[in-house]
């Protein structure tokens, strides 16, 4: 067990595996420190520090200059070819510099507008394969000229290869400086890269002094846009992601780790995260407010992953905000200003709203199944077809009136409860409302229910029919259902279209 009074240093502990239920590391150092597996319901992480410990820091610190040096050095090397294909005397080189020097524009312009996805992979596709088409079809005789064109195409492949692959370790050197938040770094990164490309070009360039020039404008073009592509994708734009997971992959190595933790109730509330591991962790109703750096995290298959509910929980504000349609499951809402958001088809089970505003909220067909709804605020609510069950929580809900259907613009108060718009609910009428229905869905899950023995069980249901249906039919059958079980003393006591 941990020493809740007097340890705050838990760098580099290793916890994984244990069950460190309710413990306490509020305020604690637990950079490095490993959770994996460990089973944490209830345990308080607030304002702890996680993340990377001094010596992996130093580490990433000299991996990340490596891999710019490296960065300009491939790039440097990789434009010298391309320099000397377009200097080069030697019948077909020039042509094939030609080739390359527009190609890697291409290559440039798409990273740039498109990023690094499909479209560039299908572009170096085609150029590979016009590559391998002069190749395949050149005529067996002139030898001389065969070979010529071979060491142009070889040299082709070489300069674009070497020139992306210096952007890419530029941009991941660039992300894994901005995730360690250490500015003079990043100085001193671009001037390796820059020391890089100088070096790469006197060791590459074999041909006249003009491929010198070539070879500087070309690395100088990689690395710095590699420098703009590993900026982008840790300020979040989508299109450099994969570089994004790259670095939080490589940073993480080091940090905190709650790799397949129980999480569960968990209190994160003002921790710093980042370089932290969730991975397959369970984070069911686990508290965020004021986490600082959850986006730098290693957040793979967990509901952290999506921007906006990383802001919901951290913020505990979702006003006139649209949620529609998404995995809520398990969310730590309590207390969240949630007026006017719009839950359409969303999945809250599990979740705690407990004292949460949803004054306004549409909840029309939203799965709301375990979920603690206790003294939440539902003045004006949209409930149509909402998900609730038994084991649904709301007990003390503040409520003056509620919708039963989403508002249009021919009816914007859609079958207001009470009916009379003058009248509100009064204290604990919400609950009298709401309890027929839990009652009825009691019933409907209970297998093999014998109707006479609903009366003793029930004193009154109520069923609710809208959208064309006849509200007649249900007393037809509850009439039928009377008549064949006189015993049950099943009667319709009011209709209401």
């Amino acid at each position: 067990m941990v020493d809740k009074v007097c340890q705050k240093n838990f760098q580099n502990v290793d916890f994984r595996g244990k069950n460190l239920t309710g413990e306490d590391f509020s305020n604690a150092d637990i950079r490095g420190a490993n959770f994996s597996s460990a089973i944490l319901v209830g345990t308080n992480f607030s304002n702890a520090k996680a993340g990377l410990p001094i010596i992996w820091t130093v580490g990433l610190i000299i991996l990340s200059l490596i891999i710019s040096l490296f960065a300009g050095l491939i790039a440097g090397y990789a434009g010298a070819f391309i320099g000397d294909l377009l200097s080069g005397r030697t019948y077909g080189h020039t042509t094939f510099g030609i080739i390359s020097l527009i190609s890697l524009i291409s290559f440039l312009i798409i990273i740039f507008w498109q990023g690094l996805g499909s479209t560039l992979a299908i572009l170096s596709e085609v150029i590979a394969a016009f590559l391998i088409a002069i190749l395949a079809f050149l005529p067996e005789t002139e030898s001389q000229l065969i070979d010529s064109l071979i060491v142009g195409a070889v040299f082709t492949v070489i300069g674009l290869a070497g020139s992306l692959a210096g952007l890419v370790n530029m941009a991941l050197a660039i992300a894994i400086a901005r995730i360690m938040t250490l500015p003079k770094v990043r100085f001193i990164i671009i001037f390796m890269a820059l020391f890089g490309i100088l070096l790469g070009a006197l060791l590459g360039v074999r041909s006249q002094p003009s491929a010198y020039f070539v070879s500087w404008i070309v690395g100088l073009a990689a690395i710095t846009l590699g420098a703009y592509v590993g900026w982008q994708a840790i300020s979040g734009n989508q299109k450099y992601a994969l570089i994004k997971v790259l670095a939080v992959g490589i940073v993480c190595q080091g940090g905190t780790k709650f790799y397949n933790a129980d999480l569960t109730d968990a209190n994160f509330t003002q921790a710093t995260l980042k370089s932290v591991d969730f991975r397959n962790a369970i984070l069911t109703r686990t508290c965020w407010v004021e986490a600082r750096h959850l986006d730098q995290a290693r957040i793979d298959n967990t509901y952290l992953k999506d921007a906006r509910i990383r802001q919901l929980i951290t913020t505990k504000d979702g006003r006139d905000t649209n949620f529609d349609y998404l995995d809520l499951r398990g969310l730590n809402l309590q207390n969240a200003n949630l007026q006017n958001a719009s839950f359409v088809s969303s999945d809250l089970s599990l979740a705690n709203l407990e004292y949460a505003n949803l004054s306004g909220a549409k909840l029309a067909r939203s799965q709301l199944y375990q979920t603690n709804l206790n003294h939440a605020y539902l003045t004006g609510a949209y409930i149509q077809n909402w998900g609730i069950s038994t084991d649904t929580q709301l007990e003390s809900i503040e409520c003056e009136y509620i919708y039963m259907r989403l508002p249009t613009k021919d009816d914007p108060d859609p079958c207001r409860k009470p009916d009379n718009k003058n009248e509100a609910f009064k204290e604990g009428d919400f609950a009298d409302f709401i309890a027929p229905i839990i009652k009825t869905l009691d019933l409907y899950q209970t297998q093999n229910i014998d109707p006479r023995k609903v009366a003793s069980k029930f004193k009154t249901l109520d069923l609710f029919h809208y959208e064309g249906i006849d509200p007649t039919a249900a007393a037809i059958a509850i009439t039928q259902l009377a008549d064949n079980y006189p015993e049950a003393a099943l009667e319709v006591v009011s209709l209401e279209g």
